[in-house]
């Protein structure tokens, strides 16, 4: 694990920086295990610490001082109560449980010797000294002329014979245990260690086909895998053209039994524009796995859709649309061009795309402060049957700067040039040279004179 510090990154706290967590910590770097705070505190919150933001970047072990609970961390709903949220705890938990069970110094020590093991060894030993006692008894006596029964046949006899097969035979089973057991033991080690060779179960089990994913929105759809039990959809980054090995995000586990399946992979973790392989890896009874071929694809990150802001006008022939704060606030500032689709009924008219780079802007000033942003963003279109009805829709989409774009939005109807309203006072009368503008009076309060006529002692 890595401690953070309370040092500062500019204004933002290291357990709270994303870049140096999780961009450079493990992307780059390749770290899997946890990252802890120093010491923390009720008191701390939103004063050194933010915890939303500390999950948001991976830092999620706190080093907490004092009485625990959910109220004194200062944990908000943004997490508890999100989907994204959920996401951050679970990845954090991952983190963690990765650490705990492949820690040296978590004091837990695992012996994979079987208990058998014991009793073999315990026979070895007897075997042994059976084998030094009849040697040194029996054997080399009757070789050397010494032992009673050479002495009365001058050769080995039956009995010395019978001990040595029965050494042979011996040796042999025990050998032949010794062997068994050191394969079944180095089998468990490697399942341990998940270093077994499970070739001929990936060959025998099937792999999930039809794999699809979108990059913009996390939804994914596959076919099971025969009588899997749990699936898992994985993101792997792609650098350089080669996949990386450890996914940078995955689904919850997903259960088996079903002959399809369809879902959604949060995308929080994901850098807009990185290009990412989907993999789904199916899980078997007896342990083995097959995973999927890749679906690779660039993430595109998506913009709330655009809902209200357009304006589109017909005059003659000419159709403008325009489009004001509420419809460009949420995406212009990061680089986004719109795609504006004309239609006529069902049919689509034309399509054309304004460039970000085609709209002014401009941040008014109230009082010293910032006001509202005001666009000059406008798209013409030429029709050739003024009398039909169109209707227009727009779109963030992505460029080769950005990897953002929104679902199209609902339809704006073209309209007619709003009428002038006769009541408005466009413009005011021009002076009648009597002081007044309108008729009324003149002399003003407590003037002289019936209106329209000039006041006493005025120029006629």
């Amino acid at each position: 694990g890595v401690m953070a510090s309370y040092n500062r990154i500019g204004p933002m706290e290291t357990c709270t920086c994303r870049g140096l967590n999780y961009n450079i910590l493990r992307q780059e770097w390749g770290f899997i295990g946890t990252v802890a705070t120093d010491g923390y505190s009720k008191d701390m919150t939103g004063k050194y610490m933010i915890i939303d933001n500390q999950l948001y970047a991976g830092a999620g072990t706190l080093l907490f001082i004092g009485s625990w609970s959910v109220e004194n961390t200062g944990m908000t709903d943004n997490i508890l109560q999100s989907d994204y949220g959920k996401q951050m705890i679970y990845e954090n938990a991952k983190n963690f449980l990765y650490r705990y069970a492949n820690a040296g110094a978590s004091g837990t020590v695992l012996d994979l010797t079987p208990y058998w093991m014991t009793f073999v060894i315990a026979l070895e030993l007897i075997l042994l000294g059976l084998i030094l006692l009849v040697l040194f008894k029996v054997v080399i006596p009757a070789l050397t002329g010494k032992g009673k029964t050479a002495k009365k046949s001058g050769k080995p006899g039956k009995t010395l014979i019978a001990i040595l097969i029965g050494i042979v035979v011996i040796a042999a089973v025990s050998g032949g245990f010794a062997l068994k057991y050191d394969k079944e033991g180095k089998a468990l080690r490697a399942a341990y260690e998940g270093t077994e060779d499970k070739t001929a179960a990936k060959t025998a089990a099937a792999q999930v086909q039809g794999v699809t994913f979108n990059f913009e929105t996390g939804d994914y759809e596959f076919a099971g895998a025969g009588n899997a039990k749990e699936y898992r959809v994985r993101i792997f980054p792609v650098t350089d053209g080669a996949e990386e090995e450890l996914p940078i995000n995955e689904s919850q586990p997903i259960r088996g039994g079903k002959d399809s399946y369809s879902g959604n992979v949060p995308l929080w973790s994901l850098t807009p524009g990185q290009t990412y392989s989907v993999r789904v890896l199916a899980t078997f009874e007896d342990g083995s796995t097959t995973i999927s071929d890749p679906v690779q694809g660039q993430y595109i990150a998506t913009y709330a859709r655009i809902s209200g802001g357009v304006t589109a006008v017909i005059e003659g022939n000419t159709i403008t649309v325009t489009m004001d704060a509420d419809a460009l606030d949420d995406s212009y500032s990061s680089g986004a061009d719109y795609e504006i689709t004309l239609r006529s009924g069902d049919q689509v008219i034309e399509i054309q795309t304004l460039k970000n780079d085609q709209i002014d802007s401009e941040e008014s000033e109230e009082s010293g402060s910032s006001g509202q942003t005001t666009y000059n963003a406008v798209q013409t279109f030429t029709v050739e049957n003024p009398d039909a009805e169109y209707t227009v829709t727009v779109k963030a989409v992505s460029n080769s700067e950005i990897y953002i774009s929104s679902e199209e939005s609902e339809e704006f109807a073209v309209t007619a040039p709003p009428a002038p309203d006769p009541d408005a006072p466009d413009a005011a009368p021009a002076d009648d040279g009597f002081g007044a503008s309108d008729g009324s009076e003149a002399g003003g309060e407590g003037g002289e004179g019936a209106p329209g006529e000039p006041a006493e002692g005025s120029a006629p």
